[in-house]
């Protein structure tokens, strides 16, 4: 469990580090600016996710005495890694929406409502203010974290996985 809290706080970290500089570069201050932003981060996120949670599959692995990972076992530590990370990101979510920047979840719910209608706008505005507001980010966070992460285990564990080393053979005596 240790291994995967440290990289599930090495991923929120590098995700929280990536979201204040888009913040600090002004890409969450205008709705073009933000999706553009927002697709960036969402890739280097994935590959950040993935690079660590194959490291610490192998970290659990090494850590084996006969060096061996089953399938569920790197399964399982991929999904925790998700798991910490999404608890460690939520904090951060309510904080950058509820005080760094509270006009981003305006911006998402202007992103939200362009593809609408105004009569389907109007009927889901307070719905949709929820649904784009801070607490339901942070929640989110938590809940899709480790969906996401098993999803993503359940293909990396198929290549990170190794069976237990048959112990050497005792000599034949003459």
């Amino acid at each position: 469990m240790k291994i995967a809290f440290k990289y599930g706080a090495i991923i929120a970290v590098v995700g929280i580090v990536i979201g204040l500089l888009s913040y600090l570069l002004g890409l969450h201050d205008d709705l073009s600016r933000m999706e553009t932003a927002n697709t960036v981060t969402q890739v280097v996120t994935l590959i950040v996710s993935l690079t660590f949670m194959l490291l610490a599959m192998r970290a659990v692995r090494a850590a084996s005495p006969d060096s061996s990972l089953s399938y569920g076992r790197a399964v399982g530590t991929g999904t925790l890694v998700s798991l910490f990370s999404g608890l460690l990101t939520a904090p951060y979510l309510l904080l950058y929406g509820l005080v760094i920047n509270p006009e981003y979840h305006e911006l998402i719910y202007q992103q939200t409502i362009a593809e609408m209608t105004q009569e389907q706008a109007d009927a889901a505005e307070g719905m949709m203010r929820f649904f784009t507001g801070p607490i339901w980010l942070a929640a989110m966070a938590v809940v899709m974290s480790p969906i996401v992460g098993a999803l993503i285990s359940l293909i990396l564990g198929l290549f990170v996985r190794r069976a237990p080393q048959a112990a050497a053979a005792p000599a034949a005596t003459a």
